[in-house]
């Protein structure tokens, strides 16, 4: 089963994505802030991570550079998003896939 690692500081958010993972056959991993998500990363060695921009500890672009520096796993990138935003600029520097 494939692993995905969820990363965002809301457990609710958290909560329905795992959700949505495991009913598409996936086996969804939790971390709730930056410093989790490098020890899950590590621990777990996941085939894509979702990973919220805006946490405490240590914030989604930094935890994206770090896993960068030694995996190309497929990283989408949560930001947070006005109604009228088609962009993030800054994305492709730091190595995610997609946002």
């Amino acid at each position: 089963m494939r692993k995905v690692l969820v990363v965002d500081d809301h457990a609710h958010i958290r909560d329905v994505v795992a959700f949505a993972l495991r009913r598409a056959g996936f086996e969804p991993l939790e971390a709730g802030d930056g410093r989790a998500a490098l020890a899950a990363f590590e621990r777990e060695s996941p085939d894509l991570i979702i990973l919220d921009v805006l946490m405490p500890e240590l914030d989604g672009m930094a935890v994206c550079e770090a896993i960068r520096r030694v995996s190309n796993v497929p990283i989408l990138l949560s930001p947070p998003r006005t109604p009228n935003q088609t962009a993030w600029p800054g994305l492709t520097p730091v190595g995610t896939t997609t946002w």
